[in-house]
């Protein structure tokens, strides 16, 4: 239509100048065309028009759809920040996602030539935008997180081949202890147990390589196996407790005739593994943010009283939302001292600043809920105090009307 509108333009003018200059004989031939004409075109730009607007609609729908669907997990990977993951050390990741959002950027580019609302165009080209700067912000951030992997590349590998074997040697061990057989075998106790002690070796020296890459950046990398280490070492060690009970239990009878008895050590439960706990607390301060939230909302910081009822609800959810999060807080303080043993010296110190950092939170969030307490408790009983006053003084004034007209008021 951008090409023809010219043309008609052109044509109309011509018939305009014959109209005007070439008599009554000429304007009767010229005028008839040249309203059929607008009629026509009239018609076909409307047709066009909303075409434009109505085929498009689905292709936009999804085109919206989709774009969000690509969006969230590119920002869930840019929260992770320059912080490692296993598949950094894999391979090279900055060219993933490119072709999906090119993709999204050509049905952009299709959708914005053949819609004519200016707001939808706008929306579209925003998003584009938008998909554009996280994509080119995730790129730098994976380009980043490569080149630190390729640094220390050699840890990695040497720290997740030993994991591997030791994963394997205790599927091994577990296999050893499910054919014991009933009857009670000291011999194969004996070399099993021997075996444990030798691979609780090779465990903590694993936990100490994956200490050193943590410090490197890479404790995302090696969270999922060294709980998965803790784990199935607790198994195990539940699993032979029975067996090196009734074996290894030494009592010795002293001059005194005092008897020790040896026993093994608790193993480790792994919500008191370091990165578990650190978690838990983390997850605790983001829901003490979302209070912050509740308690800062426009309800409870207007000056003037509009709708007591209202504030009075956010109060109560407010209480109850703290009231959950005082037993979360009372779990985590009651894990610190079995999850400071499990720790290494740097992860320690994290998990000390991590539960005063979250007391410091709690007691904060705690003093601006009785401050909100403190500024709309009192108007709100006032406020209840004045109604019930009022519905009163009603009722009052309806019963001596039914008294003064002769009506009986029922008991």
């Amino acid at each position: 239509m951008n090409d023809i509108r010219p043309k008609v333009d052109h044509t109309r003018d011509q018939a305009a100048n014959l109209m005007a200059n070439r008599g009554d004989h000429c304007r009767k031939i010229v005028e008839p065309q040249i309203s059929e004409l607008n009629r026509r075109f009239a018609a076909i730009s409307h047709r066009i028009k909303t075409g434009k607007a109505s085929i498009p609609l689905k292709e936009l729908e999804q085109f919206n759809s989709d774009i969000q669907k690509l969006l969230e997990p590119l920002e869930a990977e840019i929260q992770q920040g320059v912080n490692l993951k296993e598949e950094d050390f894999n391979k090279d990741m900055s060219e993933d996602n490119e072709g999906a959002v090119n993709e999204l950027l050509q049905r952009g580019d299709n959708l914005h030539q053949r819609i004519t609302d200016e707001r939808k165009r706008e929306e579209i080209k925003i998003k584009q935008q938008l998909l554009q700067k996280k994509h080119n912000a995730l790129k730098d951030l994976r380009s980043q997180r490569r080149k630190k992997a390729l640094e220390i590349s050699h840890q990695w590998y040497q720290y997740k081949r030993q994991a591997d074997d030791l994963l394997k040697c205790l599927d091994d061990i577990e296999k050893k202890l499910a054919s014991l057989p009933e009857h009670r075998d000291e011999r194969k106790i004996k070399e099993i147990d021997r075996e444990l002690q030798k691979k609780k070796e090779e465990l903590n020296a694993v936990r100490r390589q994956a200490e050193g890459l943590s410090e490197n950046g890479a404790a995302m990398a090696v969270e999922p196996t060294q709980i998965e280490l803790s784990k199935r070492w607790r198994e195990i060690e539940s699993n032979f407790a029975q067996f090196r009970r009734l074996n290894f239990a030494q009592i010795h009878t002293l001059r005194d005739e005092t008897m020790v008895v040896m026993t093994e050590d608790m193993p480790l439960d792994v919500s008191y593994v370091p990165s578990t706990y650190l978690s838990e607390i983390s997850h605790i301060s983001q829901a003490l943010s979302e209070v912050v939230q509740l308690l800062n909302a426009p309800e409870l910081c207007a000056k003037s009283f509009e709708d007591l009822f209202k504030q009075e609800e956010s109060l109560k959810n407010i209480k109850d939302n703290l009231q959950q999060i005082s037993g979360r807080i009372d779990v985590i303080h009651n894990k610190k001292t079995a999850a400071l043993q499990s720790a290494t010296a740097v992860e320690r110190v994290k998990l000390q600043e991590a539960v005063s950092q979250l007391d410091f939170q709690w007691e904060k969030v705690n003093r601006m809920y009785k401050e909100r307490q403190g500024v709309w408790i009192p108007p709100i009983y006032y406020y209840k105090e004045i109604v019930k006053g009022i519905e009163d003084n009603i009722l009052k004034q309806e019963k001596k009307q039914l008294a003064l007209n002769g009506i009986q008021i029922p008991m």
